[in-house]
């Protein structure tokens, strides 16, 4: 019995231990937090007289719909070399005319877009990268 009280009274100097610490503490610093800023993003006054999608699937095909809407599929990143190298060799100086919007499916390896953006940082053709979740019709 006096073992238990005992530890009653310890565990009753442990609460007003707390609570007195808690009571002279300040909890309401504040400090402004400077979110990141990106390197990549452009203004969003900026327009471009081209923009070229390239969308990405799951399996790693390249879906690209050029400036005059035409679609054509890809299936390794030597074809979309060969074809970013042949914009960079139509628009020369004008490159920064011309936009590529990589669109990559949720579900696809981030690799494959990674692949494209160093492919497009090689022939200094600005880019932007987005990824989206499609949702399956019903």
């Amino acid at each position: 019995m006096i073992k238990s009280t005992m530890m009653f009274r310890l565990i009753d100097i442990v609460f007003i231990l707390l609570f007195g610490f808690i009571s002279i503490s300040e909890i309401g610093l504040q400090h402004p937090i400077e979110p990141p800023k990106s390197t990549e993003q452009r203004s969003q006054t900026e327009k471009f007289d081209h923009i070229l999608f390239l969308g990405i699937t799951r399996s790693g095909t390249y879906i690209v719909e050029t400036p005059s809407n035409e679609v054509y599929k890809y299936s390794n990143i030597s074809q979309i070399n060969e074809l970013l190298e042949s914009i960079r060799r139509e628009f020369g100086n004008e490159s920064d005319k011309i936009q590529v919007q990589i669109c990559s499916n949720w579900d696809a390896p981030i690799k494959y877009a990674l692949d494209v953006a160093d492919l497009c940082d090689s022939y200094q053709l600005r880019k932007s990268l987005l990824v989206r979740k499609v949702e399956k019709p019903l």
